[in-house]
């Protein structure tokens, strides 16, 4: 044997134990390393670049936990347009979008510590350090020491990743369960290529097929999008051993029922499509009939999905692949995971490492197919972002080793790695001068104060109404009509929480937001100069659609003026139906 294949042997792992595996105690240090570090640099990370929530999907994960940990069940404050369809009372509408497990566990931070924005971060925060040390014991297993803490390294220093820790989504949660779906499936592999031929006779790793179910299960609780794995994991079970393909099935499956079974029906119950709720109806966003996610905002009974739903759907699919493709660069690191191609064509010799790439390639396909469907999304091929980063540093490795560079010039390309990898991370750090607020956020908090718990209101920002004023907020619809027959449906809608970001949205609202602006400027000059304050502006009118839909609001107040004058507040009284004519 050659010296180069000595070498790629040695790079692709250590002799791999079958068994239970005990981590020398410098290993158990080095992990104790990366733990801290990770901690200490996330910390460092959120107090110089984020002071709280600033992105719509946090506030949104938020407001959910917040009424999982009152007691309320897992209902929603931000309420769509078209998923007003389960009664009058806005106060407990279903939360059908989203997968209940990551405002679960904030539910529960929030019972521990409070409902505020730095508990959502730290929760982030702690999957994103979680996975590093699963990082670090996946490279490992998989090639050896080096590989695993180099590949942890890399990921803990991220600005990417750093950034997902922060945002108080549910990203880094998925991150850590595939990275240990990862792990488990490839003790699974290892251990059906130790059986061979005595797989008859040889017990199956029951408790890591039970785990592996469990962990594919959290993660469509996590994002139901991520059913479309579902059927990798069962194929891989199968392949992994094909002698004990019932029991295989058996124990990776009932667990995996076990856990989506619950969610499915309440889905299905609830909007008639058990596998993606709500969700379901992205399908037919992205197209003519629909364009962007603006189908959120329609009425249910104004919400085509059928006629003419054929080409258009096929046009978004070429659209969203042709996206998918500028999307893919926007992974993190991905220079280095250009090392994944060459890696793709090797032939290990090490057949569970194979199988596991095999696994990996077709969760990221089918993942990126998948989504084509629904809304494009490069964040969700995060899943095996760390696994693919383990494979580009053995192969990594593997190229300066068969290069045979002295000791100084490898020295030298690892500095220049370094400092690739970590000048995105220290840049942000030394440009950001103030961390990241929301403007609106303490005009939202004012709500609490002027609107009754009792009470709703109509935004173009929901989220920013629900968690940092604790009041239902209705997402404004984009017909016009619609308005009015949500304010018939709901009494109790009888506020306008509207942000700068509602201009655009039509020509009707641009004019409306204008002159109600107008006021708010008018009324923190007169605050400034002890001038009579102006009189409230109502509005009304009925031969313009969306006046005659607002009628009756009135200017309140702007009690946070000085922070954001640009947040327009109105209030009405409780809707009455308009009288006919004769």
């Amino acid at each position: 044997m050659s010296s180069n294949t000595e070498t790629v042997s040695n790079i692709e792992n250590a002799p791999v134990k079958t068994g239970r595996e005990t981590l020398p105690v410098k290993q158990g240090w080095t992990l104790i390393g990366l733990v801290l570090g990770s901690i200490l640099l996330d910390i460092l990370y959120c107090k110089r670049m984020v002071a709280g929530l600033v992105n719509p999907d946090a506030m949104d994960f938020a407001q959910c936990a917040r009424n999982i940990s009152q007691g309320h069940g897992f209902v929603t404050q931000v309420l769509h347009p078209l998923a007003l369809t389960h009664g009058s009372d806005a106060l407990h509408q279903p939360d059908i979008v989203h997968g209940i497990l990551y405002p679960f566990i904030l539910a529960l931070g929030f019972g521990i510590a409070g409902v505020k924005d730095s508990v959502v971060t730290a929760c982030s925060g702690l999957f994103y350090v979680l996975t590093v040390p699963m990082v670090y014991l996946l490279g490992r297993r998989l090639f050896d020491v080096k590989v695993g803490w180099i590949a942890a390294l890399i990921f803990f220093t991220n600005g990417v990743i750093l950034e997902y820790a922060a945002s108080g989504t549910h990203i880094t949660l998925f991150i850590f369960l595939a990275t240990c779906l990862f792990y488990t499936l490839h003790v699974m592999a290892v251990r059906g290529s130790a059986q061979g031929e005595q797989e008859r006779t040889l017990s199956l790793p029951k408790p890591s097929f039970v785990l592996a179910g469990i962990l594919t299960g959290l993660l469509y609780l996590t994002d139901p999008l991520f059913l479309w794995i579902v059927p990798v994991m069962f194929f891989a079970v199968v392949r992994m051993f094909p002698q004990r393909r019932l029991a295989a099935l058996i124990w990776f499956g009932i667990p995996l029922i076990a856990f989506i079974g619950p969610s499915m029906v309440r889905f299905g119950l609830l909007t008639g499509n058990p596998f993606f709720g709500l969700r379901g109806a992205e399908l037919w966003m992205g197209t003519e009939m629909h364009p962007g996610l603006i189908g959120y905002r329609l009425s249910a009974e104004n919400f085509i999905s059928e006629r003419g739903s054929g080409l258009s759907l096929l046009r978004k699919l070429i659209l969203a692949a042709v996206d998918a493709i500028s999307l893919l660069p926007r992974i993190p690191g991905s220079w280095i995971l250009l090392f994944v191609a060459p890696s793709l064509v090797y032939q290990y010799s090490n057949t569970s490492a194979t199988r596991l790439r095999s696994i990996l390639l077709w969760c990221l396909l089918t993942t990126l197919v998948g989504s084509l469907f629904f809304t494009p999304n490069a964040i969700r091929l995060m899943i095996v972002f760390p696994a693919l980063l383990i494979f580009a540093v053995a192969f990594l490795k593997y190229t300066l080793e068969t290069a045979q560079l002295k000791r100084e010039k490898i020295g030298a390309v690892c500095a220049g790695l370094s400092l690739v990898l970590l000048s995105p991370l220290a840049g942000a750090l030394i440009k950001t001068r103030y961390p990241a607020t929301v403007a609106e956020a303490g005009a939202a908090r004012s709500l609490t104060t002027q609107m009754a718990p009792s009470e709703v209101s109509f935004s173009d920002q929901p989220w920013l109404a629900a968690w940092y004023g604790n009041r239902t907020s209705i997402w404004i619809p984009i017909e016009d009509k619609s308005l009015t027959d949500l304010r018939r449906q709901f009494p109790q809608a009888r506020w306008l929480f509207l942000t700068d970001q509602i201009q655009g949205l039509s020509p009707e609202w641009d004019e409306t937001y204008r002159g109600l602006l107008q006021w708010n400027l008018q009324y923190i000059r007169a605050q400034q100069t002890n001038a009579t304050l102006p009189e409230s502006v109502r509005i009304s009118g009925s031969r313009i659609p969306l006046l005659k839909a607002l009628d009756g609001f009135e200017t309140a107040p702007p009690t946070d003026a000085a922070r954001r004058p640009t947040v327009v507040v109105a209030e009405a009284p409780a809707f009455t139906q308009p009288a006919t004519s004769p």
